[in-house]
């Protein structure tokens, strides 16, 4: 009985976890940068046929080539692992 609390808890926790990383959610938003150890995307990322950025679940791609990966995405706040900076960054939708 207790495995299946833990093995229904973590499909919730999942479902979570894709629902708010899905393409559609992420790039709806301008993402303003709150805080973090570089400026990845000088401070605003945003997505679009305007934009040179462009997500492919984790990877956020800036003419191609990968800058970034998607590690959390929930209530407004976006966190992202620069591969340029070697850190972590805040984000918040505007």
């Amino acid at each position: 009985m207790k495995k299946k609390k833990l093995i229904c808890f973590f499909l919730i926790l999942l479902s979570i976890y894709i629902y708010f990383h899905r393409s559609s959610y992420v790039t709806q938003y301008v993402w303003k940068q709150t805080s973090g150890s570089g400026l990845f995307g000088g401070g605003i990322v945003c997505f679009g046929e305007n934009s040179s950025y462009n997500y492919q679940w984790p990877l956020i791609k800036r003419n191609g080539e990968t800058v970034g990966v998607v590690l959390l995405c929930f209530n407004k706040r976006l966190i992202v692992f620069s591969l340029k900076d070697k850190g972590i960054n805040f984000y918040m939708y505007c």
